[in-house]
């Protein structure tokens, strides 16, 4: 299982209008994919590339995606200063 957190925290979100699932953008370059509201995050095969040419991927610019950036981008520097 991947977490946003375990990959530097999002840096970016998008949501599929097809199927309204999530995908968000790591600071360390993976891209993580929600399938349902509150479930886990799964690395994806998807590159940057698929998701600029399909329209049904539109940006997520809400407070609650920019909340969530700074959320995870938190979380990761916590759990990267607790290693060393």
């Amino acid at each position: 299982m991947a977490t946003l957190s375990g990959n530097g925290g999002a840096q970016r979100y998008w949501r599929n209008a097809r199927d309204h699932s999530r995908l968000a953008l790591c600071r360390n370059g993976q891209l993580l994919r929600q399938r349902q509201p509150g479930g886990r995050w799964w690395i994806t095969t998807l590159l940057l590339d698929d998701v600029s040419r399909d329209p049904a991927w539109r940006g997520e610019t809400t407070t609650v995606a920019s909340a969530g950036i700074t959320r995870t981008t938190r979380e990761a520097r916590r759990h990267d200063r607790s290693r060393s």
